[in-house]
C-alpha cells in the first residue's frame, strides 16, 4: 500500500510539473530556462509550424495526425498537456485502489490537487525566473 500512496504522489507532482510547462511555453518570450531549446517545439504561439506543410493548413497536415490524434508529438504544450491529465487520472485511480472506493475518492480533490498545484506554482515560478 505504500507504493501506491508514494506512486499517487509521485503522479500528482509530475501533473503539477506539466502544467507548469504548458503555461511556460504559452506565454510570448517563454522562459530562459526553455530559451535554448527549439522555440517552434516549446512556444506554443509559434509551435503551428510543426502541424501543416509549410506552416501552411490549406496545405494539410504535416504528417497523419498532426493535427488532430497526434498532435502531442508536434509541442511541448500538447505533450505536457497529455501528461498533464493522464498523470493526474492515474493519481485518481490510484487512490480509488488505496481506499478501496468505488469511484472517485474525495482524498483524490482533498490531498492531491493541493499538492498538484502547489508544485505547478513553484515549478511555474521557477521555470518564469530569469
Amino acid at each position: 500500500m505504500i507504493i501506491l500512496i508514494i506512486l499517487s504522489i509521485l503522479l500528482a507532482l509530475l501533473s503539477g510539473i506539466a502544467k507548469a510547462v504548458c503555461d511556460t511555453s504559452s506565454i510570448n518570450g517563454s522562459s530562459d530556462k526553455l530559451s535554448s531549446l527549439k522555440q517552434s517545439y516549446w512556444r506554443k504561439s509559434i509551435s503551428s509550424v510543426n502541424k501543416w506543410k509549410n506552416n501552411d493548413p490549406k496545405q494539410g497536415e504535416k504528417f497523419w495526425g498532426s493535427s488532430t490524434v497526434l498532435v502531442s508529438l508536434t509541442d511541448a504544450w500538447h505533450l505536457f498537456d497529455v501528461i498533464r491529465d493522464f498523470s493526474f487520472i492515474f493519481c485518481g485511480i490510484t487512490l480509488v485502489f488505496i481506499f478501496n472506493v468505488n469511484g472517485i475518492s474525495l482524498w483524490y480533490i482533498l490531498l492531491l490537487y493541493p499538492i498538484k498545484q502547489s508544485i505547478f506554482e513553484i515549478f511555474y515560478r521557477w521555470l518564469r525566473k530569469p
